[in-house]
């Protein structure tokens, strides 16, 4: 259940909390103050939106000229964040550490950390899982398909929460990485690539 509160009032407080999710919050906060200090309120809050997914404070019309250039995937948390992150990092840790078991782990345990500091949405935890998939791959020695990550990504979410069955987007969010891969009609062969494998439906 995801839901906002405004001028609420706190009736009660518990002494129980997660520890965990606590401290990525506070560390969250921590992070949102020093853009505040350093930077104007309208680039503290572009950057708090693409870098920490708090997109309290984003300009209304900033937003809007995001939408209207039809980059507004990028002021929310989502693959592309996971993929420059995790990759970037991946690639680094490869050339600082000798094998690809600990570069693999500590990137996916970064993902996993900085998917719940931003908050944790679906589209963040589809991006996690996939990342992860891939990283796999690289480990087994075996080639990455998407739409086997796809696939493993809902079902674990599905798993998790069955009513995302029910969420209005569920059927779109997918859907620009299955374009690139369409399973109707084999691509087609070329003189320059004659190598190509064949296509595996």
């Amino acid at each position: 259940i995801e839901f906002r509160l405004f001028d609420a009032r706190i009736l009660a407080v518990g002494k129980k909390y997660d520890f965990f999710k606590e401290s990525l919050f506070l560390f969250r906060l921590k992070l949102s103050s020093i853009y505040e200090r350093s930077l104007s309120p309208r680039e503290s809050g572009i950057l708090k939106a693409m870098i920490l997914g708090d997109r309290t404070g984003l300009d209304p019309e900033i937003k809007s000229l995001y939408q209207g250039s039809g980059i507004a995937h990028a002021l929310s948390i989502s693959s592309l964040h996971i993929s420059i992150l995790g990759y970037g990092l991946y690639k680094l840790l490869k050339k600082l550490c000798y094998g690809r078991i600990l570069p693999a782990l500590s990137c996916t345990v970064f993902v996993f950390l900085y998917s719940v500091m931003t908050g944790g949405s679906t589209s963040t935890i589809r991006a996690v899982i996939m990342f992860s998939t891939c990283l796999a791959s690289d480990l087994a020695g075996r080639t990455y398909d998407i739409l086997s990550a796809i696939s493993l990504s809902l079902m674990v979410i599905l798993f998790s929460d069955p009513l995302y069955i029910y969420d209005p987007g569920r059927d779109y969010r997918p859907a620009p990485r299955w374009k690139y891969h369409p399973s109707d009609e084999p691509p087609a062969r070329t003189p320059h690539h004659p190598e190509q494998r064949d296509w595996i439906r």
